[in-house]
């Protein structure tokens, strides 16, 4: 009977450890505080045989003054720990997750589906490229994870 109520207490404490807080977020917001609609694209895709596959995530239609959720962080993950042993492991063979390019709203009508990650971005009026792993975690805290273009 006791090992139920552990059982029970370890999933009740987990599920309070994977709460957003100041010092763990889940999602980084994007905030349009131009005229203009946007739309964010990351890239996203998988090695196989030496070739890299690639396609592209994109937002939905963000119009001015609007914010966005974009969700990043593991189930149980932090962006803070994602992006720390992303910085410690530089070599790793995928794609890079902690880039964001924010792009007006006119975009080609293609296949979703590329044979490399250049090719993903040749289509595209890239605006603004924001790479978290390039940021300083503390500054990112600092600005609650939000991200605004201009």
């Amino acid at each position: 009977m006791k090992s139920k109520y552990f059982i029970a207490f370890l999933f009740l404490l987990s599920s309070c450890i994977s709460e957003e807080s100041p010092f763990c977020h889940k999602n980084v917001r994007i905030a349009n505080n131009s005229e203009i609609p946007l739309r964010v694209y990351r890239i996203d895709g998988y090695v196989s045989q030496d070739t890299t596959y690639a396609f592209r995530r994109n937002s939905p239609i963000l119009y001015p003054r609007d914010t966005m959720l974009w969700i990043e962080a593991h189930y149980r993950d932090c962006l803070e720990y994602d992006l720390e042993w992303a910085q410690s492991h530089p070599n790793r063979i995928n794609v890079n997750f902690e880039t964001f390019y924010i792009c007006d709203t006119n975009r080609p009508e293609s296949v979703h589906h590329y044979s490399t990650r250049d090719s993903v971005l040749l289509d595209y009026n890239i605006l603004k490229k924001v790479t978290l792993i390039d940021s300083n975690i503390s500054t990112l805290q600092k600005k609650d994870f939000v991200i605004t273009y201009p």
